[in-house]
Order: structure tokens, then sequence, then C-alpha cells
């Protein structure tokens, strides 16, 4: 197994996996990449309305092999609108994390 390296954004601020994880092959990479981004996200406390987290992969060569990010955007509803409304689309996260896991909702 080769080890990979998932450097972490959070916000604009960076972590280096310094240690690495040994993965089978590049879908184990994904995996193991967008599994981490939403527990991350559930120990981040947001600043703000808006908060990108982000996970970088590279090989034991300094490679990048993978990226992935989680945006969360907050802020009250407008008017008339309720906040759960199923009528808005999702952003492209949140679409990607529904193709994979069902609906986020």
């Amino acid at each position: 197994m080769a080890r990979y390296y998932f450097d972490i954004n959070d916000n604009g601020l960076s972590v280096p996996d310094d240690e690495g994880v040994e993965c089978g092959n590049l879908a184990a990479v994904r995996e193991a990449a967008i599994d981490a981004l939403p527990r991350m996200a559930c120990d981040a406390v947001p600043a703000g309305d808006h908060h990108v987290i982000s996970i970088s992969v590279r090989d034991q060569a300094d490679k990048p092999v993978f990226q992935a990010s989680l945006t969360i955007d907050a802020g009250l509803a407008a008017v008339g609108r309720r906040l759960n409304d199923k009528s808005r689309r999702p952003s492209n996260g949140t679409a990607a994390v529904e193709s994979r896991r069902g609906a986020v909702d």
C-alpha cells in the first residue's frame, strides 16, 4: 500500500499532514477524503456565515492526486421563504454529496 498525505485547509488555516495514511488505490484516497469532510465540518465552529474546508491529497512524491472541499453558507431566510424550502437548487458541493449519499435534507 502507498502512503498518502491529507493536507487540510480550514477557512484559510493550512494544516499539513506529516504522517499520512496508507491507501490501496486512488478510489480509497477519494473515499477517505470525502468521508472526512463532514466530520471536520461538525468540529468546525464557523466564525461567520461562510466557511470552506478542503482536503488536498498528495502521494509520497508530493504529487497532488485528489482534492475535495465542503462549503458552508449560512444566513437568515428571506421574508416569506422557509428555511427548509425544497424549491431551491443545491450548490455544486451539496449536489456532489447528494449524488454519493442520497438527499442531505
